[in-house]
């Protein structure tokens, strides 16, 4: 884990554990900032599928660590956009 240097959060403002997320975010980023990562978004707000996943793969960079913050679609469109082109 010594090679990361981003943690990347993809999140749905509508999905229904938006709240959990929510008060998770400022643990994520003072996580981050304890490690010497930068802490980023992204924010899928009523994207169909295919246009999340291509926001996703545009956001991600060598050294960053994913973490889908929602129900299964988060998960899938993120693991999607890791793996499939």
């Amino acid at each position: 884990m010594n090679d990361l240097k981003r943690i990347v959060v993809v999140f749905s403002p509508a999905s229904t554990r938006a709240r959990d997320y929510s008060h998770l975010r400022p643990k994520i980023i003072d996580e981050a900032g304890y490690r010497g990562w930068r802490f980023h978004e992204v924010r899928l707000k009523g994207l169909p599928y295919f246009e999340a996943r291509q926001l996703i793969k545009k956001q991600l960079r060598d050294g960053d660590l994913l973490l889908a913050a929602g129900g299964d679609g988060t998960a899938q469109v993120s693991f999607d956009a890791c793996y499939n082109s």
